[in-house]
């Protein structure tokens, strides 16, 4: 189960500098230093459930690699089956509207989900 803190991200605003590479069979998100600057080494970046389309991964991969002077991959694990950023939205939509008859305080650190009384599952945050 996923707490409130769980969707309470937002879509960030911004450009992508990288390009699209296919890499191994997978389309993949590569940003690189500026022009000029010596690489330091790599990071992948394994994304979340939002995957490599999703714009805050992209902006996140351009910044270790404009900070810290890395090529950094970002591949489409999920070959173009993850979630979109309009996910977010949704999330935040169901939470305001449901959460009070969903969900219940037990104590500050555990939540628990509940359908129709009963209690479905909980979620540490």
């Amino acid at each position: 189960m996923s707490c409130p803190n769980c969707i309470s991200g937002h879509v960030h605003h911004g450009d992508p500098k990288g390009t699209v590479e296919k890499l191994h069979g997978l389309d993949t998100y590569v940003s690189k230093p500026s022009e000029g600057k010596i690489t330091k080494g790599i990071i992948v970046i394994i994304p979340d459930a939002f995957g490599m389309p999703f714009v805050n991964n992209k902006l996140l991969a351009d910044h270790y690699s404009e900070k810290g002077d890395f090529i950094v991959y970002l591949p489409d694990f999920m070959r173009g089956q993850s979630y979109t950023s309009f996910v977010v939205a949704i999330a935040h939509y169901i939470y305001r509207a449901l959460s009070p008859r969903l969900v219940s305080r037990h104590d500050e650190d555990v939540i628990y989900v509940r359908v129709l009384g009963e209690r479905i599952g909980e979620a540490v945050c």
